[in-house]
Order: C-alpha cells, then sequence, then structure tokens
C-alpha cells in the first residue's frame, strides 16, 4: 500500500465497509436536497430543468405511444401549451398532470438512454407521478453518489484511509458535482462507469498474465453503457478518465514494453547468397533451428548493393537476432 495509513484501517475490511458506506450516505444526502447547503438553493432547485425536460417529456410519449414512439429518442411535447409557458416547464406540467401530446419533437443529439430507462421505470412503479419524479432524483442521486463513493474506495485501497478521507471532503464541497447529481438528463454516474472499471481491472490484474483483449473489451462495454444513456456528452473528458489509471499502474509499477518471443528481427545486408531480390518479390532464407517451435513474424530490412538495380545480388549476408 502507498501513501500515509491509519494503522486502525490498513487492511481493514471493516474500516473500508464502513468508508464505502459512510461516503455514499454524505454524498446521497448533498446530491438529493443539498443538504449540507454547498450550492445556493435556488441554483440547486433550478439548474438545468430545460436539459432534464427533455427526459421528461420522453416519459410522457412512452407513457402515452409506447417504449418506441419515435425511436426512443428523448424530446418534447405539446399538450396544448398557453403562451405564457415555456416549453421546458410545460413537459414537467404535462407529466404530472398526466396530459397527453398531440405532437412530439424528438431531440436528436442523444441516443437517449436515459429516457428509455426512466421511461420504463415509469411504466413499472405505481404511485402518483409527482411522487415517482421525485424517486428518478432520489435514484439518480443514489447512483452517483454510489460511483464516487467506489472511485474514494479505490483512493483507500491504493493510498490509505487519509487521502481518502481528503477525496470525499473535496467531493462534498464541489458545488458542480452537487448540482449535477440528481439530474435526470446528466446521470453524472454513468460518466465515471469507464474509470470505475478501468481503476478496479487494472487494480486486480496488475501483475498477472491478464490479456490486454479482456481489458479492451470492457473499455467497450462501459463506453458503450455511456454513450447509449448519456451520448456523446463530455465523451472526451471520460476516455481521458479511461485512460488515467493506465498511466498511474503504469508509472507506478514502470511498465515497459516486452518483445513478443514470437518476433524475430531478420537484418538482410549484401553480400550473401541466401536473397534473392527481384523486382516485385523478396524471399529470405534463413536458418530458424535455433527458434522455439510455432508461427514468427519477420521483419526485414533490407540494404540492396549499390549498382545492383533489379537485378539479384551475388551475396547476401543474413543476421538473426532473438529478443
Amino acid at each position: 500500500m502507498i501513501g500515509v495509513t491509519w494503522p486502525a484501517f490498513r487492511w481493514a475490511r471493516l474500516g473500508r465497509v464502513v468508508l464505502f458506506l459512510a461516503s455514499t450516505v454524505t454524498l446521497y444526502a448533498g446530491f438529493s436536497s443539498n443538504r449540507w447547503n454547498v450550492a445556493d438553493s435556488r441554483w440547486f432547485d433550478r439548474f438545468q430543468q430545460d436539459t432534464q425536460s427533455y427526459v421528461v417529456g420522453r416519459m410522457v410519449q412512452t407513457r402515452q405511444d409506447g417504449w418506441l414512439s419515435f425511436g426512443g429518442l428523448l424530446g418534447w411535447g405539446n399538450a396544448g401549451l398557453r403562451p405564457d409557458e415555456s416549453f421546458e416547464w410545460h413537459q414537467y406540467l404535462a407529466y404530472e398532470g398526466g396530459w397527453s401530446f398531440a405532437t412530439f419533437e424528438p431531440y436528436l443529439s442523444q441516443p437517449g438512454g436515459s429516457g428509455a430507462l426512466f421511461g420504463a421505470l415509469d411504466s413499472l412503479l405505481p404511485g402518483p407521478p409527482s411522487e415517482k419524479l421525485q424517486f428518478f432524483h432520489d435514484l439518480t442521486s443514489l447512483l452517483s453518489a454510489l460511483a464516487l463513493s467506489l472511485i474514494i474506495l479505490w483512493f483507500a485501497l491504493e493510498f490509505g484511509f487519509v487521502v481518502s478521507i481528503v477525496v470525499l471532503v473535496s467531493t462534498l464541497a464541489s458545488q458542480w458535482l452537487v448540482v449535477f447529481g440528481r439530474n435526470l438528463y446528466w446521470s453524472i454516474w454513468v460518466f465515471y462507469l469507464p474509470l470505475i472499471g478501468s481503476l478496479y481491472w487494472l487494480r486486480r490484474n496488475v501483475g498477472r498474465q491478464s490479456s490486454p483483449a479482456a481489458f479492451g473489451a470492457l473499455a467497450l462495454v462501459v463506453l458503450l453503457a455511456k454513450c447509449l444513456l448519456t451520448g456523446y456528452e463530455y465523451l472526451t473528458t471520460t476516455l481521458v478518465m479511461l485512460a488515467v489509471p493506465v498511466v498511474y499502474y503504469g508509472l507506478r509499477d514502470g511498465w515497459k514494453a516486452v518483445a513478443d518471443p514470437r518476433v524475430v528481427d531478420v537484418e538482410l545486408r549484401g553480400p550473401a547468397s541466401i536473397l534473392k531480390v527481384r523486382a516485385t518479390d523478396v524471399r529470405a532464407i534463413a536458418d530458424v533451428a535455433t527458434l522455439e517451435a510455432g508461427s514468427h513474424r519477420v521483419t526485414l530490412r533490407v540494404q540492396v548493393p549499390s549498382g545492383a538495380g533489379q537485378a539479384s545480388p551475388s551475396a547476401v549476408q543474413v543476421a538473426v537476432t532473438r529478443p
């Protein structure tokens, strides 16, 4: 373990469980209700209600015409918009009032996975729409708190208890995380899935004979989930977060490129009689008796004697080196 740790928490599973639960509870309280008054109350109540209204409009459309209507895309509907109403606020009124849309305008810049998720939950859960909307906010807050708590737990595992507490406090004090934490459109827990997957996969597999293809498959799955649920929003940042653990473990453990024992470099220099150089073909014959059994990829570096042109050189020298 790297860094400063408190002896009472070092390697203590109970300490890590307590840390994770405490982090989840405190973050959830901040995200769901601004419990710690980190953000201005008016800002917290009104933050990104316009973008979130795309999800609310999708839930109305799903309730009205089914999950796949308009391709399941987010959007705004019109259920008798008054001149003094905004389209954003009209979606909330239509959802909570149980209205039906006469028209629906899909939002084409996102696949709409979050709308499909909440639309499905809305059709399955009983109760009045206003209570279900609050439940969706609470659920999103909880998922955001769990995602960030997993990151905080990794800091505890990797650097110790003190460092993880610093990360937790700084996360609690972030106004932007507080206001984003419960928003149905942004669903920030999705943005951290690639980072979490990368952190824990590398921590578990560092030093083992693990396949890079397995890490690539994991990256594909978590990135696909992110793009389906929240589109390409902040995708560059998400990709950077995915790569950060790779850089960290590479620097920490001194990763170096390891030569593949099945790859042989063949250096060809004239003169010698083994190589035949023609205008359309290069064929090399070398003694491979000392190589391991199996197929070998051969890299050729050919130096043709001056003046040879397209004719076959009279002699070449072949040097075979193994990693």
